[in-house]
């Protein structure tokens, strides 16, 4: 096997650190260099910052393939997709051209050609795609250039931290390959591996103060090594404070400002709203049973504490807002229109026990409540 020891000239991959989905790109290497078989097309899918579109570019330079990357985001149209591929292609070197049929073609070298942000691609687009994967000998039906070109020696990676968003058939002509986000120990072992004078305790700081994102935990240890020839967990707190702003479990201002959201949404209906209703309608229901008339006096008192209760709660659970259910709910209620990252925030506060997700929404999670609200 190849063993990938090109993963090892980056600061992303390291052995043990989502090795199932190293041991798939093994073996579709040994395919292709022993075996001389084409790259099938590929989903990298994950969450952000788990190494896809730098995995592709490996895969790319261990095969010898040409590799060029297209942003989802910038393609509107088939048509530009189209132009987007025959400048692409044109700017390999020594490119050869031949006639089929009376068309000036681009005949391609073998390419690995990564979308990048997949899941914003339209559907119009994906749709086209799908005729692409499963006819890959077919050129392009649009001419918009003298020249058009063939697509046999093309391996397509779609990278995506959302694969829901593309289409089901498109997905099934590809070879998935879903990447695990990064652990605490993982990003650990990443910083001491480039930053081996780093003591544990400083480690785990710069870990907890990246969100688990390996490149953000090497540039601020980058800083902090520069300063320091021996980091311990004194210096990893200062920076933390002083550069990042952050506390050293990796909480910042913003994380604050979620969880403070999320803690006033529970403020204003508790989960012990809900059982306390349903114990005074049962109170209620019960002396209305016995019918009011044969009530003693004691009883006339408990049945109207009951139906005030039930009046208090009924309002209080139909007038509560309902619970944020996804990153855009909390988004929008803290006016963080510009926070692209909000869903890393929301899975790191996830592993800090902070919140949960439930099928209510997101909310702060029990033990977190336990002792801060």
């Amino acid at each position: 096997m190849t063993n990938l020891k090109l993963f090892n000239e980056t600061n992303n991959f390291y052995p043990g650190v989502n090795t199932p989905q190293f041991n798939q790109l093994e073996y579709l290497l040994e395919l292709s260099i022993n075996a001389r078989q084409q790259l099938p097309s590929i989903g990298l899918f994950g969450e952000a910052s788990t190494g896809k579109t730098t995995t592709a570019k490996l895969l790319a330079k261990h095969c010898n393939y040409e590799c060029f990357v297209i942003n989802a985001i910038s393609l509107n149209s088939i048509e530009e997709l189209h132009e987007l591929l025959l400048n692409t292609l044109g700017s390999i070197p020594n490119l050869e051209l031949e006639d089929r049929n009376g068309v000036r073609a681009i005949k391609t070298n073998k390419c690995l050609i990564i979308i990048d942000e997949a899941h914003e691609l339209k559907n119009s687009i994906q749709t086209k795609f799908l005729s692409i994967l499963e006819n890959p000998t077919k050129a392009f039906d649009e001419t918009l250039s003298p020249y058009t070109f063939f697509m046999e020696n093309i391996t397509w990676i779609f990278a995506t931290t959302d694969p829901s968003k593309l289409l089901y058939p498109l997905t099934t002509r590809l070879h998935s390959i879903t990447f695990d986000q990064y652990s605490l120990d993982d990003v650990k072992q990443i910083i001491k591996l480039k930053y081996p004078l780093f003591d544990d305790e400083a480690l785990t700081v710069m870990a907890n103060c990246s969100k688990l994102v390996p490149r953000t935990a090497l540039r601020n240890s980058e800083f902090l090594a520069a300063k320091f020839p021996v980091v311990n967990k004194q210096h990893a707190e200062e920076f933390a404070k002083n550069f990042l702003g952050m506390e050293p479990n990796g909480i910042d201002s913003i994380d604050k400002r979620i969880l403070a959201y999320l803690v006033n949404y529970q403020r204003q209906i508790k989960p012990s709203d809900e059982i306390f209703l349903t114990s005074f309608i049962q109170i209620k229901d019960h002396l209305e049973a016995k019918g009011l008339s044969n009530l003693s006096q004691a009883e006339h008192r408990e049945y109207n504490k009951a139906k005030f209760q039930v009046m208090v709660l009924t309002e209080k659970i139909n007038r509560a807002e309902p619970a944020p259910k996804s990153r855009q709910d909390i988004s929008l209620a803290l006016r963080l229109f510009d926070l692209k990252d909000l869903e890393l925030r929301l899975t790191y506060l996830e592993k800090l026990s902070m919140i949960e997700k439930t099928s209510k929404g997101i909310q702060i999670a029990k033990e977190y409540r336990k002792f801060n609200v």
